[in-house]
């Protein structure tokens, strides 16, 4: 099929005024010389994303709209029913991407029929590149079954350091890998919807190839509001937690795991993964990305409904954070102190705040 999209490019945006332009260009700037689509999926932006998206005239940028705001994950499935390429790649709106990105990975992509390539990524805050002679991989690899799932059960043994696999940027994916599995993100969850759907497609990649170069620009803005701050404002009940536990543990079980492995590794991804959101949550307040008294009273809530769950007292007790991680806030939260939680909390975006100064420095 000559003249088949090879890659579907899926870009989800909302109120993305400042950044849609930079982000297209970036795109209509590749080297590649085969044929790609661009598909822009506006969640019910409110400023002028539509007008500034409708002034490119590339033949192949294709444009679509959900009526109400549905978060990223809704708007990326909706983009993933239009693809019609060999591989697709989401890309962040506020994010960019090198002009020979398309080109290196899908050529990597056709050497074996890989499921999944990525590459490495720059992580911009301030006009600077935090990741500076920084690689996931020392150089580059592929990746066969049995190594794919090591990846997977070294996901939480050092959770800062985590292999890029996971990712859902910087990533080319078999497109029929994705519709034969019925892959799709999670619209419910609207925080960690990327990280599941890593697990998810994970569950059935077979091979998978590394390219050790920073072709993908990941921007960070301090003073905005994270995925994270808007899932939690619009509420992100513990219930979703589990579906992120039983997912974890779908994956594992699909890849041949012994239940009790499974079962032990998807337990602590749900202590890890609702720590993470205290401290993520925490930090949003002390920053003040979001509304501080409202925030509180969010953060407060959620604490309520996790000290009153057995299940997650229980995961607490058995949790073992790796030596990078708050050793005090799974303590914390067996005390079942509402006071003693935020102080735990605090302490570590604190630290986590001094240690990021000291390192860009």
């Amino acid at each position: 099929m000559p003249n088949q999209e090879a890659i579907s490019v899926i870009i989800p945006c909302y109120n993305a005024e400042l950044h849609i332009k930079d982000c297209l260009e970036s795109l209509l700037s590749q080297n590649f010389k085969r044929n790609f689509e661009i598909i822009v999926i506006d969640d019910a932006s409110k400023d002028k994303t539509v007008e500034i998206i409708k002034t490119f005239k590339f033949p192949n940028i294709k444009f679509s709209f959900l009526k109400k705001n549905s978060g990223p994950a809704a708007a990326r499935n909706l983009g993933l029913i239009k693809a019609k390429g060999e591989y697709v790649l989401f890309l962040d709106v506020d994010d960019k991407i090198s002009y020979k990105m398309l080109d290196k990975l899908y050529n990597l992509a056709i050497q074996k029929s890989y499921d999944m390539v990525f590459c490495d990524k720059q992580l911009i805050e301030n006009s600077e590149n935090q990741r500076k002679n920084k690689y996931y991989y020392p150089n580059d690899r592929d990746f066969n079954k049995s190594e794919i799932t090591n990846e997977l059960l070294k996901r939480f043994t050092d959770p800062f350091e985590y292999s890029g696999i996971f990712l859902h940027y910087g990533k080319l994916i078999k497109r029929s890998l994705l519709i034969n599995n019925k892959i799709f993100f999670v619209e419910k969850l609207r925080y960690l919807e990327d990280e599941i759907f890593g697990w998810d497609t994970l569950s059935f990649t077979k091979n998978v190839a590394y390219l050790k170069e920073q072709l993908y620009s990941y921007y960070i803005y301090p003073r905005s509001n994270t995925a994270r701050s808007d899932a939690f404002n619009k509420g992100f009940p513990i219930s979703n937690f589990f579906i992120i536990k039983n997912h974890i543990k779908k994956s594992l079980l699909l890849r041949g795991l012994d239940e009790d492995i499974c079962e032990k590794h998807s337990n602590h991804a749900f202590t890890y993964f609702i720590i993470n959101s205290l401290v993520s949550y925490s930090m949003s307040i002390m920053l003040e990305k979001i509304n501080i008294l409202n925030g509180k009273k969010i953060l407060q809530k959620f604490i309520k409904e996790l000290i009153a769950s057995k299940e997650v007292l229980k995961a607490a007790h058995q949790y073992q954070p790796s030596e990078k991680e708050s050793k005090w806030i799974p303590k914390a939260i067996l005390t079942k102190s509402i006071f003693l939680i935020k102080f735990a909390c605090n302490i570590r975006c604190k630290e986590i705040l001094r240690k990021s100064r000291k390192t860009n420095s």
